[in-house]
């Protein structure tokens, strides 16, 4: 029985479970199967619909239409996005403020692990220029994340990479969002709350950021 690992970067058991997965009551025959296969060898392999093309011998324009119906359908899949609060800037005074930061750099720590672990099954894609639209790109990370939680169900785990995500160096400069005073509102609510537990603040009470 051929490994699948090196073209798909999944092992066998991790394609079928995708495959059941996504399958609906409307998919018949082997056309299902095909299309997850033409996504999930795109995706391994960070390549241009020509190369897919080529390698199923099939139309270009088919394997793009293959791609984005099955992201599609892996995006239903998708938890909701939990919002990401940045640090105090430093020299920081307040005790509050340095108890908050300090919570936050090993909240950070586990998110920089989380690249390495992402760029160890999909170096194609974190390590290549991809060639989709820049609206697109943003589908395909959360596909991989996906994925990678999917693999991780099932026990089908990669060593992560070695060489992991490094902070940003500009990660002081100003942000340009256009919620920032509300974000920054709700750091102080949190920062409160991790100087007295007792009374967490509702967005405490979803995740575990302690």
């Amino acid at each position: 029985m051929p490994v699948l690992r090196p073209d798909y970067r999944l092992s066998r058991a991790s394609l079928q479970h995708l495959i059941r997965m996504l399958r609906s009551h409307q998919d018949h025959g082997w056309g299902h199967y095909l299309e997850v296969l033409v996504f999930v060898f795109w995706l391994a392999s960070a390549t241009s619909y020509r190369v897919v093309s080529r390698s199923f011998n099939i139309p270009r324009t088919t394997v793009h239409d293959m791609v984005h119906r099955v992201t599609k359908k892996l995006l239903k899949l998708k938890n909701p996005a939990i919002a990401l609060i940045t640090p105090y800037k430093e020299p920081v005074r307040l005790v509050v403020a340095r108890r908050f930061n300090h919570h936050h750099a090993k909240a950070r720590s586990i998110i920089e692990r989380s690249f390495g672990i992402m760029k160890t099954r999909w170096r194609s894609i974190f390590f290549k220029s991809l060639e989709v639209k820049p609206t697109f790109a943003p589908e395909v990370i959360a596909c991989c994340t996906i994925l990678r939680n999917i693999c991780v169900s099932i026990g089908d785990i990669m060593e992560p990479a070695e060489e992991v995500f490094r902070p940003d160096d500009n990660a002081d400069e100003p942000h340009l969002h256009q919620d920032q005073q509300r974000g920054e509102q709700i750091r102080e609510h949190m920062a409160a709350a991790v100087s007295a537990p007792d009374g967490l603040v509702a967005a405490l009470e979803v995740h575990d950021y302690l």
